[in-house]
């Protein structure tokens, strides 16, 4: 690999530990586990994508970086299972309330 090609490996995995981290503080705020089960996925290929890289010790790995990209994948799965079969997540928005009745009045 050329030097241009490990610049540009370090950059995606930089990427996808910020999306990761990004997930991780919407789950902080909104306190969903949707959000965690997508940061988790990030973290996942960003270590697969260190462990798959050729020139990066220990060498041999590559059957595990691909474990953890599937890895990855069930956890999107699973977080979209999660937030589509859950009754009800916590801290999630309140379904509106029925609109009181406006009075009649007489108009002329």
């Amino acid at each position: 690999m050329t030097p241009l090609t490990h610049v540009l490996l370090g950059a995606v995995i930089m990427g996808d530990v910020i999306a990761g981290l990004f997930f991780v503080r919407f789950w902080k705020i909104t306190g969903d586990r949707f959000f965690l089960f997508f940061a988790a996925s990030f973290i996942a290929v960003a270590v697969s994508r260190v462990v798959v890289d050729e020139d990066v010790p220990p060498f041999g790995y590559e059957p595990f970086g691909y474990m953890l990209r599937i890895l990855s994948y069930l956890f999107i799965i699973a977080g979209i299972l999660y937030k589509n079969t859950s009754s009800k997540t916590s801290r999630s928005v309140a379904s509106p309330s029925r609109p009181t009745p406006v009075p009649q009045e007489d108009f002329p």
